[in-house]
């Protein structure tokens, strides 16, 4: 009976490990996944090798770049050495032995990429096989929209394929993939296959194009990775790979220009993040793009470490926490929305709300019917793809079942498909709403979802429809635990 029950707890223990995302391995030429340490990526070598873009006068060719990175305190780089399977640039390509041998001199890593199309898998392997043959230390898959399903067929079958390809031929090679960070608006991606097979991923964390702050862009991109380790089936656990993200190293406009210290807070906010979606922290970081960075940027670049979080203090990250109340207290109802008596099991979320962030273009409306002050509209695209989203994020007080209610003004000029995400504890979905009719009250998207406490919950809507013409409304949302009094609602309820 002791040796029966000792064997039940040894099969217990066994089958808790074999959950567990497995310890990365050091990989050939001593590519540590877990810790790669400061990275740069370069897209024109040419422009590299002339002073940084004019940003440092002592860069003037491969070796002195390599030496100035090296003295920079950079670990590695990666260089663009394809589009798709074809090499970059095509006439005389820049990624040579010559150039890994000189990173290598200087004592760093050096990574080929491409920006993966997945029209052309075989050749896409192909390409990754010349990168390691010139003696590359890895290389990085640049997968984006091109591999959404409005844009690629049979996705995810086409990045098992690639990845696959790529790690029979060298298994112990460092491989890579570089996608988009908020892994909710990418519904389509196949972030799952390709966590599979690659050592790492590298998310493009790029907070002034998303238009949040570095702190905000850490949290969110931490909470997104979380959640979707947490939704990962038994045979996707494998998926969950060391986290080394790609910061902002430009400035995206006129109207967006980064501040240095803006990069010291990024790298402050991943080494002091608590409950890290990276299995053993927060070790990695990497820059695009390299001949954009200014001095001032640079000298950021050189005081942070990522991992140390001595050289970032906890000070420097924005107290993002202090925007959350306990109830949206931006709410300002109009006469023709019934102010909500809210509290910690009955609340709302108004479009104003802090903890609502915007990407892509919305613009503001007015008029009767609305709640609070007034509400977002977004052009659907026609074709699908994701140009425009509003994420609804609230502070869970009291976990428990909620039931989720949107506000919204009707038109005819509305979607009739309008896509509201819902993320909730243990799983996802998808609703379509129709926004041209109804309206002017409480509309229930889903009902009885469970919800933990904090902020890993939220719920969205994009613009990706298939509808031309049309306009997808978001305006206010509201959260009412099941045990509350039913609200009244629409008779198009679902």
């Amino acid at each position: 009976m002791k040796q029966q029950q000792i064997t039940l707890l040894i099969c217990a223990v066994s089958a808790i490990f074999a959950a567990l995302p497995a310890k990365a391995a050091i990989m050939d030429h001593d590519v540590d996944p877990e810790n790669l340490g400061t990275g740069q990526w370069i897209y024109f070598l040419s422009q590299a090798t002339n002073r940084l873009g004019g940003n440092v006068e002592s860069v003037t060719d491969i070796p002195s770049l390599m030496r100035f990175y090296k003295k920079s305190g950079i670990d590695f780089v990666v260089v663009k050495s394809g589009t798709g399977a074809k090499l970059f640039p095509t006439e005389k390509p820049q990624f040579t032995k010559e150039l890994v041998d000189e990173a290598h001199a200087a004592g760093l890593k050096i990574f080929g990429y491409t920006r993966s199309h997945g029209r052309d898998v075989p050749g896409e392997i192909a390409l990754a096989a010349n990168n390691y043959d010139l003696g590359a230390d890895g290389f990085v898959i640049d997968a984006e929209a091109e591999w959404e399903s409005h844009n690629l067929k049979d996705g995810p079958q086409k990045a098992v394929q690639l990845c696959k390809g790529i790690k029979q031929q060298y298994p112990n090679k460092f491989l890579g993939h570089a996608p988009f960070p908020i892994i909710s608006f990418h519904r389509s991606f196949p972030y799952q296959e390709f966590g599979l097979y690659c050592d790492a991923v590298m998310p493009q964390a790029y907070w002034k194009s998303i238009k949040v702050s570095p702190t905000r862009m850490v949290e969110w991109m931490n909470d997104e990775w979380n959640a979707w380790h947490k939704s990962l089936t038994p045979q996707f656990k494998k998926a969950i790979k060391p986290i080394a993200p790609i910061g902002q190293g430009w400035s995206p406009d006129s109207d967006r220009i980064l501040d240095p210290v803006e990069i010291l807070e990024f790298v402050a906010a991943l080494n002091n993040c608590s409950n890290s979606a990276s299995p053993t922290g927060y070790k990695g970081v990497s820059y695009w793009r390299t001949d954009l960075h200014t001095s001032g940027m640079w000298r950021s670049i050189r005081k942070e470490k990522i991992g140390d979080a001595s050289s970032t203090p906890r000070e420097l990250v924005s107290d993002e926490s202090s925007n959350r109340t306990k109830k949206n207290s931006a709410n300002k109802p109009s006469k023709q929305a019934p102010k909500v008596v809210e509290s910690p099991n009955d609340f709302v979320m108004d479009n104003d709300h802090p903890d609502v962030s915007l990407i892509g273009e919305w613009y503001t409306r007015k008029g009767n019917g609305l709640y609070g002050e007034d509400y977002f509209c977004a052009n659907t695209t026609g074709n699908g793809s994701i140009t425009a989203t509003v994420v609804y994020r609230p502070l869970i007080q009291n976990p428990g079942l909620y039931d989720v209610y949107i506000w919204y003004v009707p038109h005819e000029n509305r979607s009739t498909e309008a896509p509201w995400f819902i993320s909730y504890e243990g799983g996802s979905e998808i609703v379509a709403v129709d926004q041209a009719t109804g309206g002017h009250k409480w509309h229930r998207i889903c009902e009885a979802k469970p919800f933990s406490p904090g902020s890993e919950g939220f719920v969205s809507v994009s613009n990706d429809t298939v509808e031309r013409g049309k306009v997808v409304v978001a305006d206010a949302v509201r959260f009412v635990r099941r045990d509350n009094v039913p609200v009244r609602t629409s008779a198009n309820n679902k």
